[in-house]
């Protein structure tokens, strides 16, 4: 249902209700009609978020904000392209913006949690993921995995000898003569292998990231190039700065998912990087 019609219905049920609703599978989300496009003026908590006129406002208010969210995704996957459109180890990209439901259901929390709503400003301040960036990486090969094997070390910080790589090279070659109990440890032995490839087919896209992060913390003055350095960032990294497709760009949240097999996309070490 698009927002024209839910308006034109409202206006027609103005006069027995005093909100009509949008409705998603399995998502209600109250819109009200009378003032869609008129600036939010009343303030909202909890209390005041049980009167279905108030929650009409708030849907308002996220209509609002997914709108102009909208009028931004052509920029932000512009910005994307600049960025990150030349490192290779990207097979694909996109762009999505937080849709009306999802910035109200956020609203709402937010309010249930106990705060208070003046301003349309400080809805918005609630969304914190309001343009996202996905990016798919190239797979990675069984050559990839070989080398990894060498290169990667245990919890302990230990490199795997000679003989767990050889058991960790023939689990990742689908071996069939493995026995049960040898599968069980290669598998143990791969866990720190597997993390190590993960942050290796992430590295271009994080240290990107992490380049166009720092920029915008200097340009809001919120770090300093001799912090930085005082935090473990050297010469050698911080010069990329001056590269022409690093561009200022905050980042308010990564979402660290992990695999199926319970390795997360970016290792502790970077998400240290990042904080």
């Amino acid at each position: 249902m698009s927002y024209v019609s839910i308006i034109t219905k409202g206006i027609k049920l103005l006069a027995k209700e005093k909100a009509v609703f949008r409705i998603k599978p399995e998502i209600t989300m109250p819109v009200k009609a009378s003032s869609l496009k008129n600036p939010f003026i009343q303030k909202i908590d909890a209390n005041a978020l049980k009167s279905i006129d108030m929650q009409g406002e708030l849907g308002n208010i996220a209509i609002r904000q997914a709108d102009n969210l909208k009028s931004k995704k052509k920029y932000a996957k512009k910005l994307a392209d600049e960025i990150f459109g030349d490192i290779s180890g990207v097979k694909a990209s996109s762009v999505r913006t937080k849709d009306a439901n999802s910035i109200y259901s956020k609203y709402e929390k937010n309010i249930k949690d106990g705060k208070t709503v003046s301003t349309e400003a400080d809805a918005h301040a609630f969304i914190t993921d309001a343009v996202g960036m996905r990016f798919q990486m190239k797979d990675l090969t069984i050559d990839d995995a070989m080398q990894a094997v060498k290169k990667a070390r245990k919890f302990n910080q230990e490199k795997l000898t000679t003989s767990e790589q050889r058991l960790v090279r023939r689990l990742f070659r689908n071996d069939t003569t493995l026995t049960a109990s040898e599968i069980e440890k290669a598998e143990e032995l791969a866990k720190p292998v597997k993390m190590y490839l993960a942050e290796q087919q992430t590295n271009p896209v994080f240290n990107r990231m992490l380049l166009c992060n720092i920029k915008s913390a200097l340009e809001r003055k919120v770090t300093t190039i001799e912090k930085l350095k005082q935090n473990g960032f050297d010469d050698e990294f911080l010069k990329h700065l001056n590269d022409p497709e690093i561009k200022p760009l905050q980042l308010t949240r990564i979402c660290n998912y992990k695999g199926l097999d319970g390795i997360p996309y970016y290792s502790d070490a970077q998400m240290m990087k990042i904080e």
